[in-house]
């Protein structure tokens, strides 16, 4: 619950979505705690699970290079986030001293099946920008086709300004964003 109040003040909280959201990142962390043994079904949960991973969630480690080293796997994609951060540094740095006009801006497309971890990677690396000095905040706010597309005439502009105000100084990541076009 405690989770839950934290996305309600940061106004990120978007009832069923933001549940469906906890529900996958649980399922997703069982997975990688423990492979499922042949025959098992990897979608029962407990609600051991469900502790452990609100646990996690709320003590958040501070270390944020370690937690994705912890991830199983993913690694080109390890890879890719440190030469990425390491851009990074250099651009705030030169942004720091002058040399540069512009804050370093990044836009990324995280794509790949279901559950392959895409919202996780990107909660990491909200934090690992915040780390370097990129983010001011470097949480995830996370929003959908329905966030941002009005019913009306005239509604989807103030719904897309709503969303990137939510969003400043953290990762705005616009979950099946193919929805959009």
């Amino acid at each position: 619950l405690g989770h839950i109040e934290k996305q309600r003040e940061e106004g990120s909280f978007q009832n069923l979505r933001s549940l469906q959201k906890i529900l996958e990142a649980i399922r997703f962390e069982k997975m990688f705690q423990s492979p499922p043994k042949p025959g098992k079904n990897v979608k029962t949960l407990g609600v051991r699970d469900f502790n452990a991973i609100m646990q996690k969630d709320e003590a958040e480690t501070d270390d944020p290079w370690k937690e994705l080293e912890g991830l199983v796997g993913l690694e080109q994609i390890k890879k890719v986030i440190t030469e990425i951060i390491s851009n990074a540094k250099v651009r705030v740095k030169k942004h720091e001293i002058g040399i540069e006009k512009e804050a370093p801006c990044y836009h990324m497309m995280f794509s790949g099946n279901p559950g392959t971890g895409k919202t996780m990677v990107a909660r990491i690396l909200g934090r690992l920008f915040k780390h370097v000095g990129v983010l001011s905040r470097g949480q995830l706010v996370e929003v959908t086709r329905e966030n941002m597309v009005g019913r009306y005439i005239g509604h989807t502009v103030p719904m897309v300004i709503d969303c990137i105000n939510r969003a400043m100084g953290s990762v705005l990541f616009i979950d099946e964003a193919y929805s959009l076009y």
